[in-house]
């Protein structure tokens, strides 16, 4: 036969039932087939005609045939030749050489070659180029290993044995460390990939037509109002066609049609994009002769009507008089106050900022149970500054049964409590650069506040080298987010003295109403501090009770025709050295405008004064001024968020608590999540023309993004409804005005309390209670 193959071992995996295998390579006798199972215990080697027989097939090669049962499901058979190294063939001179002979013989030469090439492959071989290395040294430089590996191997197992149930707590904190990132990853990713196939599909500033009155979010209702810059720089940027723009202003398509752009058409030429245009038709035109109202088949007929004038019409018979025809187009076509197809009644928004499109959000309360709360503090999240997990009070009571409010803060006189067991634990994400860790507490921690009166910010914050958790305060309120721009604190202030220091100016208006301290009440509405009469200069100073590092300030002017200064200077003093670090000349002023002024670094202050030169009136004073203290901020570039002192800080709001009288009077805890749902004035019934305050549920800036909701009890079922703001001509149809900062939101009524409608003018339902929807903005 003629040997192609170089195969002398052939594998295959038992599965109990199996009992025929294949034998691929050739072999002279069947017995030379040699067979052994490879099982838990071990090799065993079967014996030829008891435990399997080999039958050749034509051709080269065979098949093996074991007894049943012989080879095990999850064992291996292994089959190889084991020729054995004889030479059976004699060979006498007897005249005719026998060729068959011959090739059986090379025959068995060749597969003994291929067998001793099989077996010296496994053996551990010194190449041909090592001429130095003996033998015997190897061998026993290979026995030498072996006896240190099993030594090793018996070391390791004592040591795996005296450490296993440390072994298997690791494990298991690992594998639960594991999972939890697992999880966090996951649904993060979840999220960001609903961000991106839903939200992000429509661009910021496309317009979508809406068949309720449902505003989703991301989206703004186009009623004409102005935006801000700070509220949604994306829209502000895109409608203005620039990134420094401050504010923009919506389309009002409240009632209107829309029309494709001419774009260079001829059809609608000289447009711009945006711009409104007035109804019209095309012009009609004709004439006519004298009516005859008496003759059949000349009367006025459809559109047209006569009315006789009793004048004979000359050249016509006894009987027919002249008309005066007219026009009435509603006697064959429906009419109306305007030119309109058939429609439908649609709500037109406009996408200002990215948000998921699902009316749910991210329930990070349901990621929290099933991290079993993340209890490895430093298990790394990627939910900035957020509290994940709290104790929530019970349901209120309908139309708020839903709503879940947190219930995690109590006081007794100047301390304040976060309540944690692990029952009803704490979790949080702490803010760490581009990276937040999760953490969890499980028992109570506390903070005891000065008894000044103010009002203080409750944060937790953890050690970044140890993880442990403490409870703060500060009198700085939170601000999150890369574009930090400091935060214009009001002083509340009362009189002389206050929580920032003790205020003076160089000279007040005579009768007392206008003292130094006003500018620093909080109150911009005929509150203001005003130089004696026929001063049209002066100093107004703020003398602070610790150094504090200052980043700019606010002013706020109620009305322009009163003494508001056109000129000032702001000085710091620290260490008794005054530095001007702001001037402004030529100042102009609108009703109830605010202007921001940032520093380009930030200084240390001991002594603030500001130096009003000139009002263009015959005194001169602020309405209203708010220093924007540097503490507590982020670094830009890095988004690491740091303290006045540079160190690093990994921290998460949680609340907020007021000082009166030398105790808390009051806490106000953070809700958790990104976005949280709160009753107006307690759930109770709301007052026509009134204006409601209320703190941020959430601790963080919403910039004017929140929805008002109101309750309609007069369908059947009764149900929540937003609140839009929209003029009819005769009255507003929604909330009057709201308006939100970091801390707070505000929101006014009209007279006839919360109103919404089908087309906004006839269809209309009142509503007396009313909760408020927020989202975090960042």
């Amino acid at each position: 036969m003629t040997i192609v193959s170089t195969t002398t071992v052939e594998q295959y995996a038992g599965d109990g039932v199996q009992t025929e295998w294949p034998v691929t390579f050739p072999f002279h006798r069947p017995e030379d087939v040699r067979a052994v199972v490879t099982g838990i215990g071990g090799d065993r080697v079967l014996t030829y005609g008891t435990d399997y027989a080999v039958a050749a097939l034509p051709g080269g090669g065979g098949r093996m045939t074991a007894m049943p049962g012989m080879v095990g499901a999850g064992e291996r058979l292994t089959l190889w030749l084991d020729q054995p190294f004889t030479q059976e063939m004699d060979l006498r001179n007897t005249g005719v050489l026998d060729a068959e002979m011959l090739e059986r013989s090379f025959d068995r030469l060749t597969l003994m070659a291929q067998q001793l090439r099989e077996e010296v492959g496994r053996c551990v071989k010194v190449p041909l180029t090592d001429q130095a290395t003996r033998s015997d040294e190897l061998l026993a430089g290979i026995a030498a290993n072996v006896g240190r590996a099993e030594m090793a191997a018996l070391n390791a197992e004592a040591r795996a044995t005296d450490a296993g149930t440390e072994a298997d707590r690791a494990g298991a904190a690992r594998a639960d460390v594991l999972e939890a990132r697992d999880i966090v990853d996951q649904v993060v990713a979840d999220a960001r990939n609903e961000v991106l196939a839903s939200a992000a599909f429509v661009p910021i500033g496309a317009i979508l037509d809406f068949p309720v009155h449902t505003v989703p979010m991301g989206f703004l209702l186009c009623a004409g109002q102005e935006v801000t810059k700070e509220a949604y720089p994306e829209l502000v940027a895109y409608l203005n066609g620039d990134a420094l723009a401050l504010s923009a202003t919506l389309p009002d398509l409240r009632g209107e049609f829309r029309r494709g752009a001419d774009l260079g058409r001829g059809v609608d030429a000289g447009r711009a994009a945006g711009s409104a245009q007035g109804d019209a038709i095309r012009n009609i035109t004709g004439s006519c002769g004298t009516i005859r109202l008496a003759s059949a088949g000349s009367a006025p007929s459809g559109a047209f009507t006569g009315a006789a004038t009793g004048v004979a019409i000359s050249g016509i018979a006894s009987g027919t008089a002249g008309g005066v025809g007219g026009f009435d187009a509603s006697a064959v076509v429906p009419t109306a106050s305007e030119n309109r197809p058939r429609n439908i009644a649609v709500v037109s928004c406009i996408k200002a900022y990215h948000a998921p499109m699902s009316a749910a959000p991210v329930d990070l309360t349901g990621v929290l149970a099933a991290l079993n709360a993340i209890r490895l503090s430093g298990a790394e999240a990627k939910q900035p500054q957020t509290i994940l997990r709290c104790r929530m009070k019970s349901p209120m009571a309908a139309p708020f049964h839903e709503l879940a409010l947190p219930d995690f803060l109590s006081f007794s006189g100047l301390v304040v409590t976060l309540l944690a067991d692990p029952a009803a634990p704490f979790a949080a994400c702490f803010g760490n650069g581009g990276v937040s860790v999760a953490s969890e507490i499980t028992g109570n921690l506390s903070v005891a506040l000065p008894g000044a009166a103010a009002t203080h910010w409750l944060y937790v914050e953890r050690n970044p080298d140890t993880g442990a958790l403490a409870l703060g305060a500060t009198e700085t309120p939170p601000e999150y987010g890369s574009a930090r721009r400091g935060v214009a604190e009001s002083g509340n202030y009362a009189g002389y003295e206050g929580k920032w220091g003790t205020v003076l100016a160089s000279s007040e208006y005579a009768g007392g109403g206008s003292p130094a301290w006003k500018a620093l009440d909080g109150n911009a509405t005929n509150q203001a501090w005003y130089t004696a009469s026929g001063v049209t200069s002066g100093w107004w100073r703020l003398t602070m009770n610790r150094k504090r590092r200052l980043r700019g300030y606010e002013m706020v002017c109620e009305n322009d025709a009163l003494a508001i200064p056109r000129a000032w200077n702001i000085k710091v003093t620290h260490n008794g050295v005054q530095t001007t670090v702001d001037s402004v000349t030529g100042a102009t002023w609108s009703a109830n405008e605010r202007k921001r002024h940032l520093f380009a670094a930030t200084v240390d202050c001991d002594v603030l004064e500001v130096e009003c030169l000139n009002s263009g009136r015959e005194y001169t004073g602020m309405t209203e001024f708010a220093p924007i203290f540097d503490e507590d901020w982020y670094s830009p570039p890095e988004n690491i968020m740091r303290r006045a002192d540079g160190a690093r800080v990994q921290r998460v709001y949680v609340g907020k608590a007021v000082v009166s009288g030398g105790a808390v009077a009051a806490v106000t805890p953070f809700a958790p999540g990104v976005e949280a749902v709160v009753p107006l004035n307690g759930g109770n019934a709301l007052a026509a023309s009134t204006t409601y305050v209320m703190d941020n549920p959430l601790g963080a800036p919403v910039f004017g993004e929140f929805v008002v909701e109101g309750y309609d009890t007069t369908s059947s079922p009764n149900y929540w409804v937003p609140c839009g703001l929209c003029w009819t001509g005769s009255q507003y149809m929604g909330v009057m005005t709201k308006t939100a900062n970091q801390s707070l939101i505000r929101l006014r009524t009209n007279t006839g309390h919360f109103w919404w409608g089908g087309d906004l003018s006839f269809m209309t339902y009142a509503a007396t209670r009313a909760r408020v929807k927020v989202r975090r903005a960042f």
